[in-house]
């Protein structure tokens, strides 16, 4: 087996395989990238066993068949330190191991072939699309909602970004059961069937790398235990989650009469100052007091036995429609959600209960709305 590649090529496809190979873990052959020669192109394959990435780059070659496992860490620094525009590799039998040449043009380097091809996980490469985005709005999107999942890997399906695909919209959910982010996208076309996706935390932490330069990204099925996404050539495929995700609708209030309207950065100002009585890792709690005409937020904390105090007033142009209320969050909560949007003027919807769940909602961001549960004061 002998072909030839673009060292650009090989190069953009090393960076982002990198990050689904398995570099330290006990299963050494999971450190290497599986290189296959199939229909005039050569399909690198790197995985975890959880995630699973590959790519298929334009080949020259002499032989139509042919494949080579080899450690992807070695690889990549070759190919980042050459020179020329091409690499070529050739396998040549030995009498007991095969022989992996990596020539650069300028220099060639000869290798032992570390793991039987057949070492290497079966991977599922029947795609079934299910949806295409534009890839900037998925990005998007996927990085707004990310800090409301749970870091809680242990929990599988709050750890993970949820997709649902109904005849009304496309609705992107995240939440860690303390606060709740949903966007919507209404549908250009309707899909032919409606269907649900849960993308893990560590993926979604792998789409800016993996999707990069490529226009669109369709979303979709590889086989009954996989689903991904496929970006031009590359792919990236993850298990599928077990289980069904909590019913986020009764999450998101639809009667809370009473609104107030208030700058977003003033808000985040005041959270920042406040925030400066808690140590990393103490519960941050503030309580927020909604007037005619002021928002007051306060907070304290025990330290030594004594309790420190800081208060923060905020003045707002519209007068509070409804009832005044006093409301207490987690005040690193209340800073993901106000940094979630990007326009400055938000409107927050409560009940006058401690414990109802309060809307946060912007009119030039009418896709975006955040759910968050009080804490008690």
């Amino acid at each position: 087996m002998k072909v030839e590649v673009k060292r650009k090529d090989l190069s953009n496809a090393l960076k982002k395989l990198l990050k689904t190979a398995d570099l330290k873990g006990t299963i050494p052959i999971l450190s290497c990238l599986l290189a296959e020669l199939e229909n005039g192109k050569l399909r690198l394959t790197t995985t975890n066993l959880e995630v699973t990435g590959w790519a298929e780059i334009p080949a020259k070659f002499q032989s139509e068949k042919g494949s080579f496992v080899f450690p992807i860490k070695r690889l990549e620094k070759i190919v980042s330190k050459a020179k020329g525009n091409s690499v070529v590799f050739e396998v040549r039998k030995g009498e007991e191991e095969r022989e992996i040449i990596v020539d650069t043009g300028k220099t060639s380097f000869s290798f032992n072939e570390p793991h039987p091809v057949e070492e290497f996980p079966e991977i599922s490469r029947e795609f079934k699309p299910l949806l295409e985005m534009d890839t900037d709005t998925f990005l998007n999107i996927s990085k707004k909602l990310l800090p409301f999942t749970s870091d809680d890997e242990a929990r599988e399906i709050l750890n993970s970004l949820y997709i649902e695909a109904k005849k009304d919209a496309l609705h992107f959910i995240a939440s860690n059961g303390h606060y709740l982010a949903w966007y919507r996208v209404d549908w250009e076309e309707p899909p032919d069937e409606e269907f649900q996706i849960l993308i893990r935390r560590k993926v979604i932490s792998l789409f800016k790398n993996f999707l990069s330069n490529s226009q669109s990204v369709e979303i979709g099925t590889f086989s009954d235990d996989a689903v991904g996404v496929r970006a031009g050539n590359y792919y990236l495929t993850w298990k599928t989650i077990e289980g069904t995700y909590p019913d986020w609708r009764a999450v998101v209030p639809e009667d809370n009469p009473n609104k107030v309207t208030f700058c977003r950065k003033t808000l985040l100002e005041s959270i920042d100052e406040v925030s400066v009585l808690f140590e990393k890792d103490s519960f941050p709690c503030g309580k927020l007091e909604i007037l005619k005409k002021e928002l007051t937020l306060s907070a304290k904390e025990l330290v030594d036995g004594k309790y420190q105090k800081a208060i923060s007033k905020i003045e707002i142009d519209s007068n509070v429609s409804g009832e005044p209320a006093t409301i207490g969050f987690n005040l690193n909560h209340l800073s993901t959600t106000l940094k979630t949007f990007s326009k400055e003027t938000i409107k927050m919807l409560f009940n006058t209960s401690a414990i109802s769940p309060v809307l946060f909602e912007c009119s030039q961001e009418p896709e975006l709305k955040v759910v968050v549960m009080p804490v008690k004061l």
